[in-house]
């Protein structure tokens, strides 16, 4: 849960940001992501993605995200709880 990991058909794993660098390449929208492949920046944005991995249920809620241990769901103001 620490990191995320991305597994190529042929067995090569990502991890870290390598892991939406190469989900936004395929995508088409690779120039997006591009500068965090960059010396220095990928370091400081591998750094980020810890942080953010770290902290990320927190952040959720900021956002309407409930998470009980592995599990998380949405909530939706809009619909009766229950």
């Amino acid at each position: 849960m620490g990191v995320i990991h991305g597994v190529f058909p042929d067995g090569r794993l990502l991890q870290r940001v390598a892991v939406f660098r190469e989900a936004y390449r395929v995508v088409g929208l690779g120039w997006v992501l591009a500068p965090t492949g960059w010396p220095g920046l990928g370091w400081l944005a591998d750094r980020g993605y810890k942080w953010f991995a770290r902290n990320r249920t927190a952040i959720g809620k900021l956002f309407g995200r409930h998470c009980d241990s592995e599990v998380c769901v949405v909530v939706n103001p809009k619909l009766p709880r229950g």
